[in-house]
């Protein structure tokens, strides 16, 4: 990118927890999950707003599955997963229809075709690691008062192994953490949810 313009907003995954919306504070370590390793299917940037090519919904109860998976197949090969055959978003027909009218539309860059979906999959994701969800999120606060309450995961390939409610730690840290170093959220408590609050989100 050139001179000092931004970087477009990323699409993110989303969780649910528990049937609730949630948001991924902090993940450590990276969840291992990609379609070519997982699937043997190789994808692309379709999108300034998605360079990796693919993503999640995840919900998490007892495991953590992939609930909806969205994907931009380079070769467009996309193969049944769990009984599912890939489907077309529905939000992206129009951008579609608008290039086929109109093939100097601005759509144009997207004249390779858009990403797929797989709904309702529940695939089985076998991470081990630790994850901070953020519950119940209201938009425009101030990330301490952002969600309803914060809980911090321990998994164990993909098993919710630990549960515990984190909520008055996330919301007594204040300004920024005197801890400089890159350590793990779990290995400093004292300090670690002032480094979150103000870097944010950590490992996706």
């Amino acid at each position: 990118m050139e001179g000092t313009g931004k970087m477009t907003m990323q699409m993110r995954d989303t969780f649910s927890y528990k049937g609730v919306q949630a948001e991924a504070i902090a993940v450590s370590p990276k969840f291992s999950f990609t379609p070519a390793k997982s699937l043997g299917v190789t994808v692309g940037s379709w999108s300034t707003a998605n360079y990796r090519g693919f993503w999640c919904d995840y919900y998490i109860d007892d495991m953590l599955v992939i609930h909806n998976l969205y994907l931009f197949s380079e070769d467009h090969a996309y193969p049944i997963l769990n009984e599912k055959k890939a489907e077309e978003i529905p939000i992206y027909r129009h951008l579609l229809d608008d290039l086929k009218r109109n093939p100097r539309h601005k759509t144009r860059q997207y004249q390779d075709g858009f990403p797929m979906q797989y709904s309702d999959i529940d695939y089985y994701s076998d991470y081990t690691g630790r994850i901070v969800l953020g519950i119940d999120p209201v938009q425009n606060k101030p990330e301490q008062e952002r969600y309803r309450s914060v809980i911090e995961l321990v998994l164990d390939s993909g098993i919710v192994m630990e549960t515990t409610d984190i909520t008055d730690l996330w919301k007594a840290a204040k300004g920024r953490s005197d801890d400089s170093s890159t350590s793990y959220w779990w290995e400093h408590k004292e300090n670690s949810y002032s480094y979150l609050i103000n870097y944010g989100l950590m490992g996706l």
